[in-house]
């Protein structure tokens, strides 16, 4: 059974002394709290925030339609619910007053106890399946949130496996590269030594299609590996950066994985200050300045 606190105030000893026994008649469970003016009824329920509140109309310090109007202004108050009760207004104009200044229900003494209770009872089970309502509606934001939340964990794991995946791979891609340099740079060491032309333009021929297969290649399985992991990076940069070359935007590709020049310098066949140029030239492009962070520009370029 739902325990409602529930707030009494009535200036009259003999009005208190009934309500106080009907409801312990009917409503054993729930907790009653005890006013004798308006404006002690408005403090208890600052403080206690009960779930129904009984207001007699004429009190002292504070009549009735004074705090009620006292507690629709508070916003921790403004959500309970207040039954008026009166023995002097019974005018329809009284009505209207208790009613448009927030009261959900006007009662007139001396009432019929099993009238009024059953009034009482009616918005106590108003008030208990609100309840419900909102336990429920924050059982299902709490689930959501923690749905979320798992689906932002596995995202998160999957986004780290991922990266894990693409930096094996690209580690990989950089060690094939570096053999092929290392077999061209031999090939180069080797050619003044050689006598035969025929031979001497096969190995040249070799050098130039080692260079070009090594660059095509490794830009080839790099844009497609970083294409699956960064989907609107490379469309994201073009469409504010049209003037960029697809050397640039290869280089703003590699710079996004926070890689040094020298780093860069070993992926991409160029020297360390074709690289750095390089860089000037984009920054220049997107106009930002020498003291701009590039790797953080191009990280949050989403």
């Amino acid at each position: 059974m739902n325990k409602n606190k529930i707030l009494i105030a009535d200036d009259s000893p003999e009005q208190l002394q009934l309500l106080v026994a009907l409801l312990t008649k009917y409503h054993q469970d729930s907790p009653l709290l005890i006013a004798s003016n308006g404006q002690d009824a408005l403090n208890i329920a600052k403080i206690n925030r009960p779930d129904l509140i009984l207001l007699d109309w004429d009190m002292p310090v504070m009549n009735g339609i004074e705090t009620l109007t006292k507690l629709k202004e508070e916003e921790t108050t403004q959500h309970i619910p207040v039954i008026i009760i009166t023995g002097i207004y019974h005018q329809p104009d009284k009505l209207m007053i208790a009613l448009n200044a927030g009261a959900i229900d006007f009662i007139q003494k001396p009432f019929v106890e099993a009238e009024l209770n059953a009034r009482i009872q009616t918005y106590l089970n108003y008030i208990n399946l609100n309840k419900q309502f909102i336990e429920r509606q924050q059982e299902l934001v709490k689930k959501n949130l923690q749905i979320l939340k798992l689906e932002k964990t596995n995202a998160v794991n999957t986004l780290n496996t991922k990266e894990k995946e693409f930096s094996l791979q690209l580690l990989n891609l950089t060690r094939k590269n570096g053999l092929l340099i290392e077999t061209q740079n031999f090939l180069r060491n080797i050619l003044p030594q050689i006598k035969d032309l025929d031979l001497r333009s096969q190995i040249n021929s070799w050098i130039t299609k080692i260079k070009c297969d090594s660059q095509d290649n490794i830009w080839s399985r790099f844009s497609s590996l970083y294409g699956r992991l960064n989907n609107d990076f490379f469309n994201r940069l073009n469409e504010l950066f049209p003037e960029l070359s697809p050397g640039e935007i290869r280089l703003c590709a590699l710079i996004r994985l926070n890689m040094s020049s020298k780093e860069i310098s070993a992926v991409t066949l160029q020297s360390v200050n074709s690289v750095d140029v390089a860089k000037h030239r984009i920054r220049k492009k997107m106009q930002l300045a020498t003291s701009h962070d590039l790797y953080r520009y191009l990280w949050n370029l989403k």
